[in-house]
């Protein structure tokens, strides 16, 4: 669930967040964050200020995110190529997963 929270962050999905904006799914966008680029910042830091920001789309989170750390255009479209690549992966591998499963039983 948190791979697609991602994706729909990353691809400005206009949506309401609702119920996705979790502790689970905010550590998550921290984690990826962090993993990408030099954050001066923890994550009960981002937490709370994502929680207090309380966003209403995706795209909104995604715009204060890119403020908040100065994110260039630029990087954030690679940010969104490598997220989309690794929900494509991820997709592929459940399906072969699921068709073994099938066709071992």
């Amino acid at each position: 669930m948190s791979l697609i929270f991602l994706v729909n962050v990353f691809t400005k999905n206009q949506s309401g967040i609702g119920n996705f904006l979790s502790k689970q799914n905010i550590d998550y966008l921290f984690f990826y964050l962090r993993s990408v680029s030099s954050l001066n910042i923890t994550n009960k830091e981002f937490s709370e200020n994502i929680i207090r920001k309380a966003p209403f789309s995706y795209s909104e989170l995604l715009l204060y995110i890119q403020e908040f750390f100065f994110i260039s255009h630029g990087e954030l479209h690679f940010h969104r190529e490598r997220i989309i690549v690794e929900y494509i992966a991820f997709k592929r591998f459940y399906s072969l997963l699921t068709s073994e499963y099938v066709n071992f039983k």
